[in-house]
């Protein structure tokens, strides 16, 4: 390939230098604009013959399904990520006044068909909190909707 375009450069190039050259020694008038016109169609077919026989490598496509699928999948698992960090920071924000210690958040999610629902949330605390499990599971409940499963470290 590298050659072929190299060929192409080389008779470019010539062209271009040959057609400059009878341009300027043909007389002034309607001759010269005349060559003008047939040295420029010329060109333009010297500057296109490379694609004539150019043996490009084919491109094969396969739109299978599962192509298709992992697209779905890792876009509903995007998707899945973007919705757990809204689900794990809204509750980390409503525990700022129930949890006085360090907390974990684990969120479970059922998929069907790519549409993502959380399940299940289990939260596992320190037992400094132990006492604040009740208010755990009614803030992170009003927040999602779900009771959560509230563990000690």
């Amino acid at each position: 390939m590298m050659n072929s375009i190299k060929h192409w450069a080389i008779l470019l190039c010539v062209s271009c230098i040959t057609s400059a050259l009878m341009y300027y020694l043909l007389p002034d008038g309607k001759i010269r604009k005349s060559a003008h016109i047939a040295f420029s169609l010329f060109m333009m077919m010297v500057a296109v013959s490379i694609f004539s026989n150019a043996d490009f490598p084919d491109i094969d496509i396969d739109y299978s399904e599962n192509i298709i699928q992992s697209y779905d999948d890792d876009l509903g698992s995007y998707i899945k990520s973007l919705a757990e960090a809204e689900v794990v920071s809204a509750i980390e924000e409503s525990l700022e006044s129930v949890c006085t210690a360090d907390y974990d958040i684990d969120t479970f999610w059922q998929n069907e068909d790519n549409t993502y629902q959380l399940s299940a949330i289990v939260i596992t605390i320190s037992q400094a909190d132990t006492l604040n499990i009740q208010s755990i599971k009614s803030v992170v409940s009003s927040v999602t909707g779900i009771i959560p499963e509230v563990q000690t470290k």
